[in-house]
């Protein structure tokens, strides 16, 4: 596997404020709480294919802030997801929310083990199982599918699979734009 550089030269950089449209810049404020634009180096870069921002933004926004998986779930699936993708920028802002939502540092690090280490209850395991399974094989076991739907319905399982195909494909995208960490963020040490 290669390892990617914490701080390469980004292929596609953000744009400045001046380089903005208008457009570009309504997109960045859509659903801020003071109504003023977001200024991530990811999605200043992003911005600069404005249809493809406008549903990506929705899209997105609607699995962190509106889905109906549980927090910890939706944490537990994009951390190790982002662990398996090496996405230093995910991964790093990730490890915030995911305190948020209750994950304790031990429990960050048992992410990075994976879903065989011995601490992890049978639901948390079978989350962390379903992304190492979606990467490995495209599809979730029959075992870990069973276990999911002891306590997820089935809008929730298909978010759950939603949710990682997103956020791998966000990884992708960050890593191969190099998009920089913004300060604060540590990457993969981040825990």
């Amino acid at each position: 596997m290669h390892v990617h550089p914490v701080r390469p030269e980004p292929r596609v950089g953000p744009l400045a404020e001046s380089e903005w449209t208008e457009e570009m810049r309504e997109l960045l404020s859509w659903g801020t709480p003071d109504g003023q634009p977001r200024r991530a180096e990811y999605l200043t870069t992003l911005v600069r294919h404005p249809r493809l921002y406008r549903q990506y933004a929705r899209y997105a926004t609607f699995l962190l802030t509106r889905g109906t998986l549980p927090g910890r779930d939706r944490e537990l699936a994009v951390l190790r997801n982002a662990w398996l993708c090496r996405g230093q920028l995910e991964w790093g802002e990730h490890v915030e929310i995911a305190r948020e939502v209750g994950l304790t540092t031990a429990e960050i690090e048992q992410v990075i083990a994976g879903p065989d280490h011995e601490a992890w209850a049978p639901d948390d395991a079978a989350i962390i199982r379903a992304v190492d399974e979606l990467h490995a094989d495209s599809v979730i076991s029959d075992e870990t599918w069973a276990i999911l739907a002891q306590r997820l319905d089935a809008p929730q399982l298909i978010e759950l699979i939603q949710l990682v195909g997103t956020y791998a494909m966000t990884a992708w995208l960050q890593n191969s734009l190099r998009v920089l960490l913004r300060p604060g963020n540590a990457g993969l040490a981040a825990r």
